[in-house]
């Protein structure tokens, strides 16, 4: 598979803030509040509501020009908030198998667990300080594809698993 990317900037998002019960819930919220907003103008709290927790997610920006990274927290989908960091050229990319559960808890307190796994290419400092999640795949080879083009493109070292 063949990833393009733009010498400029890439912006990857990655989770949902409130994780996927979470995300759903608020899109319901929503989308009840937009119906409702027929009938009260007091909808509109619903529907800001459900905006912030059913579109939030984390992301983070790539700049390949200047070297930096941005780790960003994209609130109601579109209002991007978060801090660069420049890339020294000591820190090394590396691609690790992720897995994330997610808990519920239903009304009758029954857990339901959502378990979620996939590759993450992750922008690692030398001492460990830090560890910055790049982007996510599916696949392991997508994975590896993607981590070795970054690694050119920012011209740093790419570290074997």
């Amino acid at each position: 598979m063949f990833f393009f990317i733009s010498m400029k900037a890439k912006l990857n998002k990655l989770d949902k803030l409130f994780g996927p019960s979470g995300s759903f819930s608020g899109q319901i919220i929503f989308y009840a509040g937009i119906i409702m907003l027929y009938y009260s103008f007091m909808a509109v709290v619903l529907i800001v509501l459900g905006a912030f927790v059913g579109f939030s997610t984390e992301g983070i920006k790539i700049d390949f020009d200047n070297k930096k990274v941005k780790t960003l927290i994209i609130l109601f989908g579109f209002l991007p908030f978060g801090k660069w960091i420049q890339i020294k050229g000591d820190e090394r990319i590396v691609v690790k198998a992720s897995g994330r559960t997610y808990r519920t808890y239903s009304m009758a307190n029954i857990p339901l667990d959502i378990r979620a796994s996939d590759y993450r290419v992750i922008l690692k400092n030398p001492s460990e300080k830090f560890k910055i999640h790049l982007q996510k795949f599916k696949t392991k080879k997508d994975a590896e594809e993607m981590a070795t083009s970054y690694a050119r493109l920012l011209q740093l070292e790419r570290e074997a698993n």
